[in-house]
């Protein structure tokens, strides 16, 4: 194709003001890579220091630090370096933390709490500031935890399809992709999901193994809504009609739910996951439909292999496991 003058002008306006911006248009690649954590003696209520790379910059909307669901206040936020204060509350022993960058790339961490188990202070959490990056000699460096290679990519395992494919899927991963903050339940509202394998055995969620409703606090709480046939959707197979205030459990609009189904599912099951959206609660009112993505594996760990199946919205998306 040719392009005019006037077309080669504006590709280099736009390559300048990009060059202007750096690095605001410049775009980690993968997940961010935690490699060490400091100081080695962790406990509730005080500082974390998370050490790695590809960690972006602060978005009050998407940047966050979690521990076993539990959001961290942010004190600092740069590409290299994250510092957050460690909730009460979440118990002590081997925890469960996650990141997330701005961009919504996440990344799951082991970590050992030690201390006392302090009192929950449950609250909404804040970013302090964004200070200059502190001088390397300033932070703890006591026992510091260098992660191997292998360590690291533990740590940031890809979410696709690398690992060898089980022959059926036991586990479903459910991640709010919506970024919705309206209402008492924000985010995707999950009713239920129903399995048909090939063979025509219909079949639904029997136990929930993670569940985090995140940024945005969410009154529907219960994961175990989420579990066997559906309820909110009263008349199912009819989806015309939905009740929005229980029944179903909000994800919060980047939260994530993990589900056992009742059994595997092999290649070609059909896996129907029921949202409240789109579906009429009151005369002349309706669900907001909100989106979602969808990932099977055989273990229910969150940082285990995972194969996206695809994304969908309410009231019904359907997918083939592969």
């Amino acid at each position: 194709m040719r392009h005019s003058p006037r077309s080669h002008f504006f590709s280099a306006l736009c390559l300048f003001a990009c060059l202007a911006l750096w690095p605001a248009c410049e775009a980690p690649q993968g997940p961010p890579v935690v490699t060490s954590t400091t100081p080695a003696h962790l406990e509730q209520g005080k500082q974390i220091y998370l050490h790695g790379s590809h960690l972006g910059h602060y978005d009050a909307q998407r940047s966050a630090f979690f521990i076993e669901g539990r959001c961290a206040d942010i004190l600092y936020w740069g590409d290299h370096l994250v510092i957050a204060q460690i909730p009460t509350g979440i118990g002590t022993g081997h925890r469960l933390a996650m990141l997330q960058r701005h961009d919504g790339q996440r990344s799951l961490l082991p970590l050992t709490l030690q201390g006392p188990d302090l009192p929950s202070q449950p609250r909404a959490c804040t970013a302090f500031s964004v200070l200059p990056e502190p001088e390397p000699d300033l932070l703890p460096q006591d026992d510091l935890p260098e992660l191997s290679p292998i360590d690291a990519h533990e740590l940031t395992p890809e979410i696709t399809p690398d690992a060898t494919k089980p022959d059926a899927f036991r586990y479903v991963r459910i991640i709010d992709a919506s970024f919705n903050d309206i209402g008492r339940n924000p985010g995707a509202d999950i009713d239920a999901l129903i399995a048909t394998t090939p063979e025509g055995q219909r079949f639904t969620a029997l136990n929930v193994h993670f569940y985090m409703a995140w940024p945005f606090a969410v009154q529907n709480s219960d994961p175990n809504a989420a579990l066997g046939w559906p309820n909110a959707f009263y008349l199912y197979p009819d989806l015309s009609e939905c009740w929005v205030w229980q029944d179903s459990v909000a994800l919060g609009g980047a939260g994530m739910l993990i589900v056992e189904m009742a059994q595997p599912m092999p290649p070609g099951t059909r896996l129907e996951v029921l949202e409240v959206g789109a579906c009429a609660y009151l005369e002349d009112l309706y669900a907001l439909p909100e989106a979602f993505e969808i990932a099977v594996g055989s273990h229910p760990d969150p940082s285990a292999s995972w194969w996206v199946v695809g994304t969908g919205e309410g009231p019904l998306a359907t997918f083939i496991i592969p």
